[in-house]
């Protein structure tokens, strides 16, 4: 496998002659006769790691989702809905009285989630909901801002106590530790087991069951939590085992580091990168993964990608994905089809160009890669579960789209919203004699690099 930036060519009649070698090695070499793999083909291969999903999950997933909403209930639905309507006051009451700040957003929260009363079909004509609320509390917005005070009021009780506990000169007093204990139970809602440790537990507990940032940025998990309520084990859960639950359910905070092999890319004289401690990887950043929820519904894994908006009265709101760097996806490519990526450039970088028979099928490559990108698995050098799941829920109307991730790629690869890559030209200038062909290469890489593209998807419903 060549190196990304071995070899581009100034002028099209040298690829055309040589490929992707430089005319100086002295070498036989093929011409331009690229044998690319049918993007069909490819995209398949791309998705045989997408955990299947059967329709029977998928619905039940959606019914559960819509149970509390103005939908009409089938069977499903009503012996669900009951259970579904505890576990939102759950995530309300969470939200409310465990996030550190809630001075911005809450009563928007609140509202969005009671509905609009309005949505609008395509043609602009609207139309009246019913007056069911959709994912909504069935506390009163005052109610839930009074019980963050007695909440409140019980965690500073309980920090107190520790306090008092732990610069105690005598040994622990029963009697405090099972006034401590008393109080937690109460302000969890939740029995402990007994244990040895108990006040470190408690100590811990406090620590970590607390939302950061205000509600405006929490709310924004609003649609993960609603999904994570979704799975088979959270029937039965109180509010301190669904806070628990959620802590390993939701994975949308999760980001991981990006390194490529040095070995992989031929830089020359660029500096765009930065190389690890070992000299041997470069860093290519930090991104989030694609599975912001994982889940079991009816003994089948869920790895879900969600998004969750809440759209003034009279506008609705496609999904943005992601910005994908164009940079990493020709670099995996380069490696993933052999040379593909240097082929790609030459075609997008050469002077005198009239284009290839094959530079369509090339293009549709890398359109489908992004869309991956952008839809499925992130940065394509790091190893994580593909999510084979996009949830996106409308909060303002009520609405819930419920696809598999595979069936947008292979069968509605219309609703994708980005820049086609066959319209990229990258320039392509001859350098000063004293750097040679590297520095114009470089100049490319570096072009490359700072393109991203934004894919989003169209799903907008006719009401």
């Amino acid at each position: 496998m060549s190196a990304l930036g071995d070899y581009i060519h100034l002028y099209a009649k040298n690829y055309d002659r040589y490929g992707t070698a430089n005319q100086t090695d002295n070498k036989d070499v093929s011409k331009i006769g690229y044998d690319y793999i049918n993007s069909k083909v490819f995209i398949n291969q791309r998705l045989m790691f997408v955990k299947p999903i059967s329709d029977e999950t998928i619905n039940i997933l959606q019914q559960r989702l819509q149970a509390n909403t103005s939908t009409a209930f089938n069977k499903e639905k009503s012996e669900w809905a009951a259970n579904q309507q505890k576990l939102i006051d759950y995530i309300y009451e969470l939200l409310f009285t465990q996030v550190k700040n809630v001075s911005l957003g809450a009563e928007r929260l609140y509202k969005t989630t009671g509905g609009e009363g309005v949505a609008w079909t395509k043609d602009k004509i609207p139309v009246t909901l019913s007056t069911t609320k959709q994912w909504a509390s069935q506390y009163s917005y005052d109610q839930l801002m009074s019980l963050r005070e007695k909440k409140k009021a019980q965690r500073e009780q309980i920090e107190k106590l520790i306090t008092e506990i732990n610069n105690s000169q005598q040994p622990q007093s029963d009697k405090k530790l099972q006034k401590l204990i008393q109080l937690y139970e109460q302000y969890a809602d939740m029995s402990l087991a007994p244990s040895e440790n108990v006040l470190a537990e408690i100590e811990k507990a406090m620590g970590e069951n607390v939302y950061k940032g205000t509600i405006q940025q929490v709310a924004g998990k609003f649609g993960e939590q609603l999904v994570a309520t979704c799975a088979d084990t959270a029937e039965k859960m109180g509010k301190k085992e669904l806070f628990d639950f959620f802590s390993k359910a939701i994975k949308g905070d999760v980001r991981t580091e990006i390194y490529i092999d040095a070995q992989d890319i031929n830089l020359g004289k660029a500096n765009f990168l930065r190389t690890d401690d070992s000299g041997n990887k470069y860093y290519l950043g930090t991104t989030q993964n694609k599975t912001d929820v994982e889940i079991q519904i009816n003994n089948e894994d869920i790895f879900a990608t969600v998004k969750d908006y809440a759209a003034i009265p009279g506008q609705y709101r496609n999904p943005d994905l992601q910005d994908v760097n164009l940079f990493q996806t020709i670099a995996f490519l380069n490696s993933y089809l052999d040379n593909f990526g240097n082929h790609w450039i030459n075609m997008h970088a050469l002077k005198n160009s009239k284009g290839w028979s094959n530079q369509k099928e090339a293009d549709a490559i890398v359109n489908k890669e992004v869309a991956y990108e952008a839809l499925i698995g992130g940065s394509p050098f790091k190893s994580v579960e593909p999510a084979n799941l996009f949830v996106y829920i409308e909060r303002a109307k009520g609405y819930v789209f419920v696809e598999r991730t595979s069936d947008l790629m292979l069968q509605h690869f219309e609703r994708f919203n980005m820049k086609n890559v066959g319209e990229i030209m990258l320039q392509n200038r001859k350098a000063q004699a004293k750097y040679g062909s590297a520095e114009r290469i470089s100049s490319i890489l570096s072009q490359l690099h700072k393109i991203n593209i934004a894919v989003s998807l169209n799903i907008t419903p006719d009401i």
